[in-house]
C-alpha cells in the first residue's frame, strides 16, 4: 500500500467526501483518489449490498419452495 503525501492528504481533506484528481508528474497520467468505500460500491463489492442482495435471494428462493 501507498502513503499519501502531505498534498494528497490535503486534497482529500479539502474535498469533502469526493474523490480528488491526481497526475503523475512523469508520465502525466491523470488518477482519482477515492475512499474504498466509495471504491468498492463503485466496483460492485459493497460488503452491505452484498448482504442485502443475498437475503433478498433466500427470500425468493424461500418463496418458490412454498409454492412448489
Amino acid at each position: 500500500m501507498i502513503q499519501l503525501t502531505k498534498d494528497q492528504h490535503d486534497a482529500l481533506a479539502n474535498n469533502g467526501q469526493g474523490p480528488a484528481k491526481v497526475v503523475d508528474p512523469i508520465t502525466n497520467t491523470e488518477y482519482v483518489l477515492l475512499r474504498a468505500e466509495e471504491f468498492a460500491r463503485l466496483k460492485g463489492t459493497d460488503p452491505a449490498f452484498e448482504k442485502a442482495t443475498e437475503d433478498v435471494f433466500q427470500r425468493h428462493e424461500e418463496v418458490l419452495r412454498r409454492l412448489a
